[in-house]
C-alpha cells in the first residue's frame, strides 16, 4: 500500500529547485542592481538640473531687482516729464498772450498810420 520513498529523487528535486531559486535570485539581483544604477544616474541628472535651476532663479532675481530700479527711474522721469509739460503749457500760454498783444499793438500802429 505504501510506496517506498525515493530519497535520491527527492534530494535531486530539492537540488534542482535550489539551483533554480539561486538562478532566479541572481537574475533579480542583477535587475535590481541595474535599476539602482539607472536610478543613481537619474538622481545625478536631477541634481544637475536643480543646480542649473538655482542659477537661473538667481539670475531672475537679479533681473527683477534691476527691473525694479528701472521702473523707479521711469516713475521719476514721468514725474519730471509732467513738470516739464506743465511748464511748456505755461510758456505756450504766455506766447499766445504775447502774440495776441503784439498783434493788437501792430493793429493799433497800423490804424494810427492810416489815420495820419
Amino acid at each position: 500500500m505504501s510506496q517506498p520513498i525515493d530519497t535520491a529523487a527527492i534530494l535531486q528535486a530539492i537540488m534542482e529547485l535550489s539551483d533554480q531559486m539561486k538562478a532566479s535570485e541572481k537574475r533579480l539581483t542583477e535587475k535590481i542592481d541595474a535599476v539602482e544604477a539607472r536610478l543613481t544616474t537619474v538622481e545625478n541628472k536631477v541634481d544637475k538640473v536643480e543646480a542649473r535651476l538655482t542659477v537661473v532663479e538667481n539670475k531672475i532675481d537679479k533681473v527683477e531687482a534691476r527691473l525694479t530700479v528701472v521702473e523707479n527711474k521711469i516713475d521719476k522721469v514721468e514725474a519730471r516729464l509732467t513738470v516739464v509739460e506743465n511748464k511748456i503749457d505755461k510758456v505756450d500760454a504766455k506766447f499766445t498772450v504775447l502774440t495776441e498783444e503784439m498783434m493788437e499793438t501792430k493793429a493799433d500802429v497800423l490804424m494810427l498810420k492810416r489815420a495820419k
